[in-house]
């Protein structure tokens, strides 16, 4: 199948971590991301407490992801944390969900361009 959305998704699995406030934090494993958005995997716990006037996240619910070891362009390993928005979230199994975000807030500018880079090497490795 030829992707053609707007701006494609690449598959990449890696560790991350999805916050509420900025402080409560629980484990994430990215499926996708794409320029616009990433695909989570989540378990029932960080589902739960992601949401924001009911008792599981929804779509428009916003929280903030974390991933860490994302390569610079000095060589160094440094931490990308973007603000997102719910989009979708769909159950999996039992204690598992999936979650499409869109990136609506960057942290900073050097994220922004670690974002570019990541998917940059998805897209051409």
């Amino acid at each position: 199948m030829i992707e053609q959305r707007l701006l494609p998704r690449f598959p990449l699995q890696l560790s991350a971590e999805v916050l509420r406030n900025g402080t409560l934090s629980y484990a994430a494993t990215t499926r996708d991301i794409a320029r616009g958005g990433v695909g989570l995997e989540v378990d029932s716990h960080a589902v739960a407490a992601l949401a924001q006037g009911g008792s599981v996240l929804t779509t428009g619910d916003q929280f903030d992801i974390r991933i860490s070891d994302v390569p610079a362009k000095d060589g160094r390993m440094a931490v990308l944390q973007i603000r997102c928005q719910a989009h979708f979230v769909r159950r999996l199994s039992q204690n598992r969900y999936a979650v499409g975000a869109k990136f609506i807030r960057f942290d900073s500018p050097e994220s922004e361009q670690l974002l570019d880079a990541l998917v940059k090497s998805c897209g051409t490795g």
